[in-house]
């Protein structure tokens, strides 16, 4: 094999003499200087175009050259120093180069910055030992783990992301991007026209500390209804009920709880919910049963129940079979 000759770089030109080095077989495999990237350093450093990797078997397959972090298959190549970075996937293969072209080796701890510089740190880190060099599977989430908080980010704070569509390259992605992505997101989902009870809707909690939480349509509706209810539906109150017999009411009412028969004519409306006061306006029409009555006298008039006597021409309380009460107030 050819020797290393740091005389072909000249002091001077800083010209290098090129030189035929003959064919090396390495192995794959972490390198100390720099965990968490694989491959092996040349006996020389390596004119561009020159070097062809090929995995050390039978018609084994040539590696391709690529200036970014390399895939399986790939390898990445500083021509200054011989280094070749391969996938971890191609940890513990034989490789066996070409007669390529050197220039003189340069591959010492001094000339690594390059390497370093590939891997995201500076040369620097290359004196820190191997606990603190390089982010790998093992480090990362702790790096993660003791770095600052900051809540909340803002727009021009940056992520990192893989970019699929460059072979994976690291790319890094800023907050406000982030959020356009995720409203586009949002806009791009299929409409639904009528949501299910059980159909969730995502909320903040406010008092959770503002928690991420789930909140189903059928509990918006019994939310909104009770609202409604509470700050509309109490300002009126109507219902239609039979006062012979056993009163009852017909059909339907609104905000109408029962009707209590007092005695013949005596009746009280009870309402729920009550209202804000007893300062309402009701109104009693009546369906005369073989005597028409002449007046409706109120007994009492509370937030929670209305009661009133129907009579006849000569005073008598007297029953109808059809009794409406209307209702406005606070």
């Amino acid at each position: 094999m050819s020797s290393l000759s740091d005389v072909r770089l000249n002091p001077r030109t800083n010209a290098v003499s090129w030189r035929v080095m003959d064919p090396e077989t390495h192995t794959i495999e972490e390198f100390d200087f720099c965990p968490g990237q694989y491959g092996f350093q040349l006996q020389d450093s390596v004119q561009p175009g020159t070097l062809t990797l090929t995995e050390n078997i039978t018609g084994g397959a040539e590696f391709d050259i690529v200036a970014t972090a390399p895939n399986p298959g790939q390898v990445y190549i500083n021509y200054n120093n011989g280094i070749c970075v391969f996938n971890v996937a191609d940890d513990g293969k034989s490789v066996v180069s070409n007669g390529y072209n050197g220039g003189g080796s340069n591959a010492n701890i001094q000339n690594l910055g390059l390497l370093a510089s590939f891997a995201g740190k500076t040369t620097d880190d290359l004196t820190e030992g191997v606990t603190n060099l390089y982010a790998n599977a093992t480090s990362i989430p702790a790096i993660i783990h003791a770095a600052s908080a900051k809540n909340p980010p803002v727009d021009t704070d940056e992520l990192p992301l893989a970019d699929s569509a460059a072979s994976f390259g690291l790319k890094k992605l800023t907050f406000a991007n982030l959020f356009l992505w995720i409203i586009a997101k949002i806009y791009g989902l299929t409409a639904k026209t009528t949501p299910a009870d059980a159909d969730q809707f995502l909320i903040t909690d406010s008092a959770a500390s503002n928690v991420g939480k789930s909140l189903t349509w059928a509990n918006i509706k019994t939310a909104l209804a009770s609202v409604f209810q509470t700050k509309f539906s109490a300002k009126s109150a109507w219902v239609n009920f039979n006062g012979t017999g056993t009163v009852a009411i017909n059909a339907s009412s609104s905000n109408v709880s029962s009707i209590t028969d007092n005695g013949t004519g005596d009746y009280t409306v009870n309402f729920s919910p009550a209202f804000a006061d007893a300062n309402y306006a009701a109104t009693v029409t009546v369906k005369g049963d073989g005597g028409a009555p002449e007046g409706c006298d109120i007994t009492s008039q509370a937030a929670g129940a209305f009661r009133f006597i129907l009579r006849a021409v000569d005073g008598t309380p007297i029953d109808c079979s059809i009794v409406n009460v209307i209702v406005f107030g606070n």
